[in-house]
């Protein structure tokens, strides 16, 4: 909302699926009989859209009379929202990149447009007019067979885009106004009542207002009547004056019923569909489903205490303001105080106040008021009202605030910390930031709506720094209706800009329905360390992605945005469309006789697959076969299991086997050993070439080895290989390749062939095409409380992860003395990396640093604490005695010297296991330090994510193994420098917590929920996504020290479109031509496990 001359409170942000896929001007080409059929499971309600400003445009039959309609009304939000064509915004009704539209002045009641032609710009082609779920699980169905996108619309108060786009079929929720209320409310499958408000998604808050003030209740919601009451100003947070005492709009909801993708109408609530719940409690509107109706918490009616001054700005007179403010902020925010403030005035409102202690408290701010009485400031009013309700303090609000309507604008956030009003030096740096930013952009608002004397339930998506936030400020750059491209550029700039002043000295946080689109790190800013699991959840729920949105919880390239503000900016303008190439490590350049000799713009990313916690699978193409390999970054050799394999490993297999008949053969085999002394075993059979794929980037003639004989029983566990991404040092296929090339004890013939025969990722490195030689690794989590993000990236780090969030340390190399390779003559003072090695400062339990091992072993380097980080050990592995000492603090029961020891411990109590890596303490999230101990006990548990490893020895010179509790903990992204002279570019490891900061009370959450579902705890199996991995488009990579070939082009025609058939469909002239400059830079990851590059 944008008051005259207050506020902007915005709906939601975030552009439509069909802006973010390179928006068209027109439609995909439809015959009617796809019309037809809609049509008819919509019965009827399926319209033509027309912009609401047509009838003043030449081309239009319509009556003069309508016009003068449309311009009596055109300033008016109620006007608009009652029209399915019409939107707050001008913006959202064009098409930027080319300037169609159907806009005429606002500020002209009279003006003439007969010689202008009135165009659809972004708005919808058609609409439906949705009453019930039937509508929209046909929506989807039409979406999914079609290409053609969709948009959800109520009340066009969607100041970032999202209800429109051109090309698209809109879903018009405007007419669901139905409202009930419950002073018992039982949300369905739960025991708990409470006192509730049902609203349709139609509703709007001047609907809401009014229906509660009838009834003798409070309902928390925006500070304009227009804006829609259950759609992106709810399921993005939703903020409020009385959100301090009462919460964010998210915090009071109760259940949703809603349709989602598949057509399925749910409801979700904490009892049933609960991480659907999750995320549509602040993941953002539009992009989980459908909302049909929302049910939230309503309070009893509350007296306000309202305090208003206001004067004729000048900037020391703001200073003042803004000086008592900050000085006074965490006070009033303990006394209940909400409100707003811009240069000119302050209204702060209180629900918890009576009117005597009401004016005690809010006395600093009477008293600035009586100051400026008494220096007749100009225009200086000061008004002190009680109100009986919240509605009526709206009407008052609203009647002397009218909202601003067909103007156009850009804006930026910031959350505001209470850190920051902790100090004098503090207050007095925030006050210098607001007024900077004021000056750089006129129009700041400071929203005093954080949910500051809240407890929050946990349940939600949205950052967790609101928790800690008092304000939340906004700032808006507007432009004229017809103002050109560059105009509008230098606009979006300038609100980017201004805002950096609360940037440099505000937490990385941002309100995601209010926010800039060049934010920086968003999906931090905007969700935190929820963004994994959102991105989890939309995959479940969304998986053909028929809701991608710009900035939402699955991030695509925009495009009309980036239409009409493409720039070569490195500040700004390229800043989000560059994502897609990774993050360039900061190491120093390549040099010498072998180095890599170029970077190239290559890298992919493809989910994983999970058995139980235990195994994590990743989809590989070999030749024609898709198998699900296990990750393993302590080995480094690719192997498949053959299906003439015979042995006792290798039967009972539910996977598929590479068949024997398909091997390329090369007439050498390979003995392969893995595990420890306890947990060995080995693999043997020939090796075969084949070209190779990952997350879509394809490497021709790889060396694999095909299994025919083996102890390792993997098969058993969905899984029909090993994927290798150690060092080629480690490579047993290598070292037995090398010896048809060259002298093995020379080393010559065995570093001279790492192109030819090396391990897979290795090779990808050495080739020069990956955007950066290095891989990353992410683990989800399905047992004790399912969630998190699976994925394995090429190239780059996981999207939204700033290479300098990451905590970089460098890999252990081994001389030949300590077990590792021998240099070669043509670089022999080379050391080179064995495995993924690092150095490790220390490990911590409960907060207390634990002593180092007292074992002892030959050639180990006993004031050194070393760990080898392997995806391919399923626990955590260490010395004896310290683990011992571990198990025995947090389980008194503890013997280790029992027959089977178990470390039992109360499943709720968490447990706070560290890594000091860095210099930065790396923890393992309580809830992988714990399993379930017997089924239908979610009492007591049993922390065996931890065990003793053998002693260290020659050639494994490491204490630690951190497996797979680490990796569901942490990001970590392995970089493989040069691979032939490390010491040029030497291989390092990145490491980044994704542990949330109410990691503890997730525990307790899943206890919680264990204790409901009979005791027992989620233990389940995802499989590798092998199915979409063989149909994705593939980039091939024909390695060769500076003769690298990237099949590209027409060489690969599946490389140019999207799996997205909305990609696919035919595109408008105009839009093209408008967007063929910038997209022949971009690649878009749009799905996982597809890299894809896109050409118009």
């Amino acid at each position: 909302m944008l008051l005259t001359p207050i506020l902007p409170l915005l709906e939601a942000f975030g552009l439509s699926k069909f802006q973010s896929l390179i928006s068209p001007s027109g439609s995909p080409v439809l015959n009617q009989t796809a019309w037809d059929e809609i049509y008819e499971e919509v019965e009827g309600r399926l319209f033509g859209s027309q912009p609401v400003a047509r009838p003043c445009f030449s081309q239009s039959n319509d009556d003069q009379a309508l016009c003068e309609v449309f311009r009596k009304n055109s300033r008016t939000t109620g006007y608009l929202s009652d029209r399915p064509s019409g939107y707050v915004q001008l913006q959202w009704e064009s098409c930027q990149a080319t300037s169609e539209d159907c806009l005429v002045d606002p500020t002209d009641s009279t003006g003439d447009s007969t010689t202008r032609h009135c165009k659809l710009g972004s708005i919808s082609e058609r609409y439906i007019n949705v009453e019930k779920p039937n509508d929209v699980s046909a929506a989807f169905k039409f979406s999914r067979k079609t290409g053609m996108p969709l948009v959800i619309k109520n009340s066009g108060h969607d100041y970032m885009g999202r209800s429109s786009a051109p090309g698209s079929l809109m879903l018009w929720m405007h007419r669901l106004k139905k409202m009930s209320s419950q002073s018992d409310f039982v949300p369905e499958g739960c025991l708990k009542s409470y006192p509730a408000m049902t609203m349709g998604a139609g509703v709007q808050w001047k609907d809401a207002y009014e229906f509660a003030d009838q009834h003798n209740f409070t309902v928390v919601g925006g500070m304009d009547g227009a804006v829609g009451a259950v759609g992106g100003w709810l399921q993005g947070g939703g903020h409020s004056p009385l959100s301090n005492t009462m919460g964010l709009g998210v915090d009071r909801v109760l259940q949703f019923k809603v349709v989602t993708p598949d057509g399925e109408y749910r409801v979700a609530n904490e009892c049933q569909n609960e991480d659907l719940f999750f995320a549509l409690r602040g993941g953002g509107g539009g992009t989980f489903g459908v909302v049909m109706e929302a049910t939230v918490l309503t309070s009893p009616k509350v007296t306000l205490q309202s305090v208003l001054v206001t004067f004729n700005p000048d900037i020391e007179t703001t200073k003042e303001l803004w000086s008592v403010l900050a000085d006074n902020g965490l006070s009033w925010a303990k006394d209940g105080w909400g409100g707003l403030s811009m240069a000119h005035v302050a209204w702060m409102i209180n629900p918890v106040l009576n009117k005597a202690e009401a004016e005690a408290s809010i006395a600093p701010l009477l008293q600035f008021g009586q100051e400026m009485e008494r220096r007749n400031v100009p225009g200086f009013k000061l008004i002190v009202t009680e109100f009986p309700s919240w509605g009526t303090f709206f009407e008052t609000f609203t009647r002397n605030y009218a909202a601003v309507t067909s103007a156009s604008f850009a804006l930026s956030s910031r959350l505001v910390s209470k850190s920051n009003l902790a100090t004098p030096e503090r207050r007095s740096e925030l006050v210098s930031g607001l007024l900077a930013a004021n000056a750089a952009t006129p129009g700041l608002i400071i929203l005093i709506t954080a949910p500051s004397s809240t407890v929050s339930t946990g349940m939600t998506s949205v950052t967790e720094a609101w928790r800690s936030s008092l304000y939340h400020v906004t700032l808006i750059a507007q432009w004229k209706w017809n103002a050109t491209k560059a105009e509008k550029r230098q606009r979006y700039q300038d609100a980017s800009s201004s805002i950096d002043n609360l940037r440099r000295i505000t937490p990385n946080a941002a309100y995601v329905n209010e926010a800039d689109v060049y934010e920086p790190n968003h999906q931090e800013a905007f969700w935190g360390g929820h963004y994994p699991e959102l991105l989890r959840i939309k995959r479940k729920y969304d998986p053909e992605h028929l809701l991608d949105c710009w900035h939402c919880a699955l991030i695509v390239v925009a495009c009309q945005l980036v239409q009409a503000l493409a720039t070569t900016s490195e500040e700004h303008g390229m800043r989000f469309v560059d994502e897609r190439r990774g993050v360039d490590v900061a190491f120093a350049a390549d040099k010498g006789t072998r180095r890599i000799q170029k970077r190239g713009d290559i890298s992919g990313s493809v989910g994983l697959g999970n058995f139980i916690d235990l195994m994590y699978t990743v989809p590989v193409q070999v030749g024609n076969e898709v198998l699900a390999l296990h990750l393993d970054t302590g080995s480094s050799d690719l192997w498949v299991i053959s299906d003439k394999c015979n042995e006792n490993a290798c039967k009972g297999a539910k996977v598929e086997r590479y068949p024997d008949a398909s091997l390329v053969p090369t007439n050498v085999s390979v003995d392969m050993s893995y595990g420890d002394s306890t947990t060995g075993s080995y693999a043997s059979g020939p090796i075969g070439r084949e070209t190779v794929s990952v997350a879509g980037v394809a490497l021709t003639d790889q060396a694999f080895a095909l299994v025919e004989d083996t102890t390792n029983n993997i098969v058993k566990f969905n899984v029909t290989g090993i994927l290798g991404l150690s060092f080629p040092s480690a490579s047993r296929i290598q070292e037995d390749l090398a010896h048809q090339v060259g002298d093995l004890k020379q080393t010559d013939g065995f570093v001279q062939s790492l192109d030819t025969n090396g391990p897979f990722l290795s090779r990808l490195a050495m080739s020069g095409a990956l955007d950066s030689p290095m891989f990353s690794v992410q683990f989800q989590r399905t047992a004790i409380d399912v969630g998190g993000v699976g994925s394995f990236t090429i190239g780059k780090l996981p999207d939204g992860i700033d290479n300098s969030s990451m905590t970089w340390v460098p890999v252990r190399r081994y001389t030949a003395e300590d077990g590792g390779l021998p240099p070669p003559s043509f670089a022999s003072e080379e050391v080179y990396p064995y495995r993924w090695e690092i150095d490790i400062d220390g490990v911590f339990l409960d907060g207390v640093r634990l002593p180092d091992s007292n074992l002892t072993a030959d050639g180990v380097d006993s004031e050194r604490v070393s760990a080898l980080i392997d995806t391919g050990n399923s626990v955590l592995r260490g010395p004896e005695d310290v683990v011992n000492k571990i198990l025995s603090s947090v389980s008194p029961s503890y013997n280790p010297a029992a027959h089977k020891p178990v470390a039992a411990l109360p499943c709720s109590v968490p447990k706070h296991l560290a890594f000091q890596i860095g210099g930065k303490m790396f923890p393992v999230d309580p809830r992988d330090f714990i399993s379930q101990l017997s089924l239908g006990d979610a009492v007591t548990c049993q922390a065996d994510n931890i065990a003793t490893t053998d002693p260290p020895s020659v050639g494994s010179l490491f204490r630690w193994s951190l497996g797979t509790p680490f990796f569901r903990s942490n990001i970590v992204a392995f970089y493989y420098g040069n691979l032939t002279h490390p010491s040029e570019d030497p291989p390092r490891i990145g490491f980044l917590s994704t542990v949330p900061s109410n990691a503890d009370q997730l525990l307790q959450d899943a206890v919680r929920k264990a204790l409901l579902n009979g005791g027992d705890f989620p233990n389940s199996i995802e499989a590798a996504p092998t199915a979409s991995a063989a149909q994705q488009p593939r980039i091939t990579v024909s390695p060769g020290i500076g003769a690298t070939n990237v099949v590209t082009g027409s060489q690969q025609s599946d490389l140019l479109a999207s799996p997205s058939s909305s990609l696919s469909q035919a595109r408008a002239a105009a839009c093209k031509r408008a967007t063929r400059g910038l997209l022949n830079k971009l690649t878009a990851l749009l799905v996982p496990a597809v890299v894809i590059v896109v050409v118009v």
